[in-house]
């Protein structure tokens, strides 16, 4: 398929009012008609074939009921039918409320009803449009673009309002330090209803570039670094977006990395400084970066170009973003922020403005962030977080747990692999793995389900009498571990 010339340059010094409309996949259809939009393991689309599909979903929409202004919840997979619906309701100013893809249906329900969203809108047989459908009014800049699951510093979940402008402020950020080039291709290896993986969407929307998925029909996002590096030489993909353990099955399955990359960035979890120094040994042309999804994805990235060294840590604030350390804390300001949580209520912002995360870290003289683990006690493992109050939760339910404490171990695989350790209820049997492996798949998405499970007789509690974290996980590493079912395949959740 003919890319059709170069694609428009974006004006890094214009102001983000003016750069609103790159949002709208309409205009991108009449500034570059013939260049590559979209491209899947079997179809390529060009943005006026695209624009053409998006206009029939926004009619579907319409159709179905679809209340403006109010979020429309959405199942995040990393398929054609899930993307279309993105780019409709950035065409429409629909905020969307992203739902994990490998949450349970419990889960789904009480974000639905938590973020007061509108119920997924199951899509129907294919609509036409008789004729051509023109621009819409541009949405405003300050208008809410998507509500997103994180964790805080509690270990709750929360959902992260960005506004549109958040989203394009990060796009803008990313291209001062990547640069766009004619032929890019960013493949979309992350999840679509994470921050990461939609703020990519954005960034190929907004620059004009090439979005590449996998294609699966299904959605279902199944890792296999054997299939990816395929992909990545097959479609001469140039930008890549991973967790580390992606990174390190990827070196696992080819001696070195595929010719046209440009840049991989590392992000979601901490990388191992072995990780990284195996990556530029085989060519991978690695660039650390650190964000949250309060902050719109990236705060701080490696400079383009520069090779990885233990001093770069996770690379310097990106353009218009601040970073301090204040008692230990990452502290970040700038235009990428969120407009707070939903619902509201905690928010972690300072009496000056500015975003407190819940991360320790260092900033070196150069200017490079150094992120010294987190300041909370959220597992991240294979990028994802994992709330340990949540896990509790399920494990306490159980018929044969009387108390469960959760917390992380060091992984080299994983980053953090979870831990449970249970207080057996007097009487009960213990379960056997695949028991716990058939209780938690209902119950739990796979990157929180335990890895392993140790029994105590009882947790330990600190001075005012809540459970001490750190000392139970103490106890429970002199203790037998169980092993769990390997529940967690692919780490990309």
């Amino acid at each position: 398929m003919a890319t059709s010339g170069s694609p428009p340059e974006i004006d890094l010094e214009a102001p983000l009012e003016a750069q609103v409309d790159g949002l709208s996949l309409c205009r991108a259809a009449l500034e570059v008609p013939q260049r590559l939009a979209l491209v899947t393991a079997g179809e390529t689309w060009t943005f006026a074939q695209l624009w053409r599909r998006v206009a029939e979903e926004m009619a579907f929409l319409i159709d179905h009921g679809v209340t403006p202004g109010r979020p429309l919840a959405l199942v995040g997979g990393n398929d054609l039918a899930t993307l279309v619906r993105i780019y409709a309701a950035l065409e429409m100013g629909l905020p969307l409320a992203l739902l994990h893809d490998r949450a349970t249906v419990e889960e789904h329900r009480h974000w639905v009803d938590a973020w007061g969203a509108q119920e997924p809108v199951a899509r129907g047989g294919e609509s036409t449009l008789s004729t051509a459908t023109p621009c819409t009014a541009t949405p405003a800049l300050d208008g809410i673009l998507a509500i997103v699951r994180t964790s805080g510093s509690g270990g709750l979940p929360k959902g992260v309002r960005l506004s549109r402008r958040a989203f394009v402020a990060s796009a803008l950020a990313s291209a001062a330090n990547l640069g766009w080039q004619d032929e890019d291709r960013w493949l979309l290896a992350l999840p679509v209803a994470h921050v990461g993986g939609l703020a990519i969407l954005v960034r190929c929307l907004l620059g004009r570039r090439t979005l590449a998925i996998d294609g699966a029909a299904d959605g279902v996002r199944r890792f296999d670094a054997g299939a990816m590096v395929e992909l990545l030489e097959r479609q001469g993909i140039t930008l890549l977006s991973v967790v580390p353990t992606m990174l390190d099955a990827l070196m696992g399955a080819t001696p070195q990395a595929p010719p046209k990359l440009r840049a991989v960035l590392v992000g979601g979890a901490a990388a191992a400084p072995q990780l990284m120094r195996r990556a530029v040994e085989q060519g991978w042309p690695v660039l650390a970066t650190y964000g949250c999804s309060e902050a719109g994805s990236q705060i701080t990235t490696q400079t383009y170009g520069t090779p990885w060294t233990p001093a770069v840590g996770s690379g310097r604030p990106l353009r218009d973003q601040r970073v301090r350390i204040r008692q230990g804390r990452i502290e970040t300001q700038g235009p990428t922020l969120m407009d707070g949580y939903l619902p509201p209520g905690d928010e972690p912002f300072t009496e000056d403005g500015w975003l407190r995360t819940g991360d320790l870290g260092r900033l070196a003289e150069d200017g490079q962030l150094h992120v010294l683990g987190r300041a909370d006690e959220v597992i991240i493992s294979g990028g994802e977080n994992v709330s340990p109050l949540t896990v509790e939760a399920v494990l306490a339910s159980h018929p044969a747990v009387t108390a469960a404490c959760v917390f992380g171990r060091d992984d080299a695989k994983w980053g953090q692999r979870v831990v449970a350790a249970l207080v057996a209820k007097e009487g009960v049997a213990k379960p056997a793995a695949k028991a716990w492996d058939d209780f938690l798949r209902e119950r739990l998405a796979p990157y929180e389900r335990p890895k392993e499970v140790v029994w105590v007789e009882s947790l330990l509690l600190n001075a005012v009498g809540k459970v001490d974290r750190r000392a139970t996980a103490e106890l429970a590493s002199e203790r037998a571990a169980e092993p769990m079912l390997d529940q967690l395949k692919d780490g990309t959740d």
